[in-house]
């Protein structure tokens, strides 16, 4: 009976973990790593955090309250178009998070520095180095 006792105390802490932490969570979520100079955790879980903040992970993995990003989930879509390959922008926050913030067509591209901004996409990009023009023939079909 000792270790089906100790089994069952085990289940019994899991199943309390489990709660405790889906109770410490808040809706929405936590933008992309935050360009933010803070490297200590100042929060462990959402449950530190006032009002509707949550408990997010910056660049240099550290935690602080920020305000939730989408707190009510929304359906989004990718808009049409590429990321320019390199924005030698010196935008180095996110000023947006998803393609779904930007007005018109702009989408929400990455920046040299790890920020994001806005900024109208390129429809046709080059091939990549090193392809080849032209286009492969279509398989044989040989027995």
């Amino acid at each position: 009976q000792g270790e089906m006792g100790q089994k069952f105390l085990c289940y019994l802490y899991l199943l309390l973990l489990t709660t405790v932490s889906k109770a410490q969570r808040k809706p929405g979520d936590c933008p992309k790593p935050l360009p933010i100079p803070v490297c200590e955790k100042t929060c462990f879980n959402d449950s530190k955090c006032s009002g509707t903040a949550k408990c997010c992970r910056t660049d240099c993995n550290g935690s602080v309250c920020v305000e939730a990003y989408r707190p009510h989930p929304v359906i989004t879509r990718n808009k049409l178009g590429y990321c320019p390959p390199r924005l030698s922008i010196p935008e180095c926050r996110a000023t947006c998070q998803e393609d779904h913030q930007c007005s018109g067509e702009a989408k929400c591209c990455k920046t040299d520095c790890n920020g994001y901004v806005c900024i109208d996409p390129i429809f046709n990009l080059p091939p990549p180095s090193g392809a080849k023009p032209g286009f492969c023939p279509k398989p044989l079909n040989i027995p």
